[in-house]
C-alpha cells in the first residue's frame, strides 16, 4: 500500500485521494539512523506538536511505539519521545517487535529499562511477532501478539472510532462479525419501527435500509470499491423502488397490513438479508 508523504519523515496511510469515508488514518515515521538520534527526536516531536495544534479530527489519538526486541536495548533518545507523549497527553502502546528473534533475557531487559521511564500515558507493553523467522521453509513459531494489539487499540481509541478500527483491522475476523451483526440488528430495528408505525413507510424504506446495510457490510470487509458503487446506485434504487411500489401501496389501502405482524416479518427479512451478505 502506498502512503502519501506528509513530511520528509512521515507518510500517511491511506493517501488523501484514497481516504474518502475512512476515519482511521495511520502516520508512519521513518526509522532513525545511527548518529542522527537528535534529528529523529526533533522530527517526531515537531510532527506531534503540529498535529496537536490542528483540529480535533486531525489529532493523534494513539501511538504505536515500536522497539526492536532483538536489539536487546532501549535507546536514551526513546525516553525523550515517550516523555513528550506524556507531556502532550497522547496515549501509546509500546510494541516489542520481532520477539520471535529475541532471547527472553533481552525482552525482560527492555521491559526493565522501560520501567525506569515515566510511563503515564503508556497503556501497555506488548510482545509481538507479526512475521516469524522462517528456517528451512518453515516459520519457527506462529505469529503472536497481534490479537492483543487490536484489542488494546480498540480499548484505548475514542468510542466514535471503535467501529472504524474494527472495520479497518484484518487480524480478528470475529470482531468484524460482531460489528456486522450490530449493523444488521440496527437495520432490523429500523425497519420494524417503520413498519409498526400507524402509517407504514413501505418498500422504499426497506430498500434504502438494505442498500445502507450492504454498504456497511462491504466496508467492514474491505470491499470499498463495491461500497462506493452501492453509494452511487443507492439513491436511484430507492427512487425506483418507490415508483414500483406505488400500485401495491394503493392496493394496501383496501387490504390493510397486519400491523405488528408485518413489522416482525419485515425485521426478520432484514436479518436474513444481512446474514447472506
Amino acid at each position: 500500500m502506498t502512503g502519501l508523504p506528509v513530511t520528509q519523515e512521515f507518510c500517511r496511510y491511506p493517501a488523501d485521494e484514497e481516504s474518502r469515508d475512512v476515519p482511521i488514518v495511520i502516520y508512519d515515521s521513518a526509522g532513525y539512523e545511527t548518529a542522527k538520534e537528535t534529528q529523529f527526536v526533533n522530527n517526531v516531536i515537531d510532527f506531534l506538536t503540529k498535529k496537536t495544534n490542528e483540529g480535533l479530527d486531525q489529532q493523534i489519538h494513539l501511538v504505536w511505539y515500536v522497539i526492536n526486541a532483538s536489539s536487546g536495548r532501549v535507546q536514551k533518545f526513546e525516553e525523550d519521545i515517550i516523555a513528550n507523549l506524556n507531556q502532550k497527553g497522547i496515549s501509546a502502546i509500546i510494541i516489542l517487535s520481532q520477539c520471535d528473534r529475541a532471547k527472553p533475557e533481552e525482552i525482560e531487559g527492555i521491559k526493565a529499562a522501560l520501567k525506569t521511564f515515566k510511563l503515564d500515558n503508556i497503556h501497555d507493553v506488548l510482545e509481538v511477532a507479526a512475521s516469524p523467522l522462517v528456517l528451512q521453509d518453515k516459520p519457527i513459531c506462529e505469529p503472536f501478539g497481534l490479537d492483543e494489539l487490536v484489542d488494546k487499540t480498540i480499548e484505548i481509541v475514542p468510542d466514535i472510532y471503535t467501529d472504524a478500527v474494527i472495520a479497518a483491522q484484518v487480524v480478528k475476523l470475529q470482531d468484524k462479525r460482531r460489528l456486522v451483526w450490530k449493523y444488521i440488528s440496527t437495520a432490523s430495528i429500523t425497519c420494524f419501527a417503520a413498519q409498526a408505525n400507524p402509517f407504514p413507510l413501505g418498500s422504499p424504506t426497506l430498500i434504502g435500509v438494505q442498500a445502507g446495510l450492504c454498504v456497511s457490510i462491504a466496508s467492514v470487509y474491505g470491499y470499498r470499491e463495491f461500497a462506493d458503487f452501492l453509494h452511487t446506485i443507492g439513491t436511484f434504487a430507492a427512487f425506483n423502488a418507490f415508483v414500483n411500489s406505488v400500485l401495491s401501496d394503493l392496493l394496501a389501502i383496501f387490504f390493510p397490513p397486519a400491523g405488528l405482524l408485518t413489522a416482525a416479518g419485515v425485521a426478520s427479512y432484514v436479518v436474513a438479508f444481512g446474514l447472506t451478505k
